[in-house]
């Protein structure tokens, strides 16, 4: 979510959202143009109703399609631009705008929704058996740091994601990362020693020194290899971990603070013994066409004070064997299939290296399920609705609710005086009809002519005759008034339509 946008519930679908804004739109559009010719309409019939006075005819006229604005167009021309035709201005842009809103309100509700993500707080970690590839694809995903190993499995299926003030970890990381350097090494064919470093030259110069002190570290190594043939391995992952060994002096307080160094090397067509007899011989003799290596030393230290006696990773593991087992079982799949496609191979990053050292470890401790209550934020798929779309939206309708209330008010007040003014097109119809027929001037059609004043409706014949076309001139037109006529009594008479 942005600052732009607005989350809705996350139980709305974008395309009922999208429906919905569809027709909010349309209605909206529609309620516009229909309160604007209410509004211009009404201040045309005022001075009439409360003022008695004449006004001019143009000033009742409504514009409520595109097709009458494009009469009003061919009629008014050039005209229409005037300040003294404003009010028939505003309501063709009025109608040209919200007609054209209308049409495309399809559209308009497409850009003004989207989906979305919401930030929200998840009560239950579930600690769980999980495989290594969700749980490291879910660290990835979550923008989990490598300064720290988890005391607590947030549920994988969850698109959660980091917050340090979340976590609390009892184990904090501090780690190098060596990233990946070519390297020439040579397989000696050595078979008299099962040691790794004997049988390939080099290899020890990989890792640090402080690392090979036997007492203090185990050394640990496992292959992930595709065979191109019995005598060559077409490409290998040997991964070399120098471990604390938990049964010596030196590693009293192993449970307070360790250290461990995790080697990662690519080996491209390096010699394969003859025989694999399990013998403990891993390479032949020969040159090791190429390789490259990366490499993790972490320094890792447990916090003075313990959450509790059961709720936190335990990496001070006495089986240093079936880490580095899990590290060749999980790159060998992919290995293989990248060998066998002759795909470009690197050894995995050092930063990865350490990620899958905290998968194997939460893993590890969760074997045993036990849910606790943590707060962790997780995404939600929601629809979100443009801040700045929703704020014209709502300007709109304070606009319509506005016009509204001002127009009934007006007909409430001014009721017994408005049946003789006309109000839309029809009544202007039912005026030219009736005083082709003759039957406007008669008693009692609309109001009443008669002793006592009251209001009726008439039209006051052209001193000069129309043009010959039955069509109003233009001066005509303009110079028309609509209103009371005064009797010779000074009192107010009927409402009249008078022509020049």
């Amino acid at each position: 979510m942005s600052d732009q946008w607005m989350n809705l519930p996350s139980s709305w679908s974008l395309q009922n959202v999208q429906a919905v804004l569809t027709v909010v739109v349309s209605a909206l559009s529609a309620l516009m143009i229909w309160v604007t010719t209410r509004t211009f309409w009404r201040r045309g019939a005022i001075p009439v109703t409360k003022e008695s006075r004449t006004v001019p005819i143009l000033s009742l006229l409504t514009i409520s399609s595109l097709g009458e604005v494009f009469d009003t167009l061919k009629v008014f021309k050039l005209r229409v631009l005037s300040v003294r035709y404003l009010a028939i201005c505003v309501q063709c842009i009025v109608v040209v705008i919200f007609s054209l809103s209308g049409m495309l309100s399809g559209p308009i509700a497409r850009f003004s929704s989207r989906m979305g993500v919401e930030e929200r707080g998840q009560e239950k970690i579930v600690s769980a058996l999980v495989k290594w590839n969700e749980t490291q694809q879910s660290l990835t995903r979550a923008g989990f740091p490598t300064d720290q190993l988890l005391d607590f499995l947030p549920d994988p299926s969850r698109h959660w994601f980091y917050r340090e003030d979340e976590w609390n970890s009892s184990w904090s990381a501090r780690c190098d990362f060596i990233p990946a350097t070519p390297v020439e090494l040579q397989s000696t064919g050595n078979r008299s020693d099962t040691l790794l470093y004997t049988q390939v030259s080099g290899l020890k110069d990989l890792t640090p020194e402080r690392f090979h002190n036997k007492s203090v570290y185990l050394g640990r190594y496992q292959l992930a290899a595709f065979e191109e043939n019995r005598g060559n391995y077409r490409d290998v992952l040997l991964f070399v971990l120098r471990y604390p060994d938990g049964w010596t002096r030196a590693n009293f307080n192993w449970d307070k603070r360790m250290s461990f160094s995790i080697l990662s090397v690519h080996m491209h067509n390096a010699p394969r013994p003859s025989d694999m007899d399990g013998d403990g011989i891993s390479f032949g003799e020969g040159k090791i066409e190429k390789a490259s290596y990366t490499r993790t030393d972490c320094d890792l230290t447990r916090i003075e004070k313990m959450p509790d006696d059961l709720q936190f990773a335990y990496p001070h593991t006495l089986d240093a064997d079936s880490i580095v087992q899990a590290y060749a079982d999980y790159y060998r799949p992919n290995l293989i299939q990248q060998s066998i496609a002759n795909a470009s191979i690197s050894p995995p990053s050092p930063e990865e290296l350490f990620q899958f050292y905290q998968v194997y470890m939460i893993t590890k401790d969760t074997q045993l399920p036990h849910s606790v209550q943590r707060v962790i934020t997780v995404e939600v798929p929601t629809v979100e609705l443009s801040i700045a779309w929703l704020a014209v939206v709502l300007f709109f309708f304070c606009v319509v609710i506005l016009g509204l209330i001002l127009y009934i008010v007006f007909l409430f007040k001014q009721r017994s005086r408005l049946s003789g003014i006309p109000n839309s097109k029809l009544d202007w119809m039912a005026i030219s009809i009736k005083e082709a027929t003759g039957q406007l001037n008669k008693p009692d059609h609309i109001g009443h002519t008669n002793d006592q004043d009251k209001d009726a409706t008439e039209i006051v014949r052209p001193t000069q005759p129309m043009e010959s076309t039955g069509q109003t001139t233009w001066e005509q037109l303009k110079s028309a008034k609509f209103g009371p006529i005064r009797q010779s009594s000074g009192s107010l008479g009927t409402l009249k339509i008078q022509l020049p």
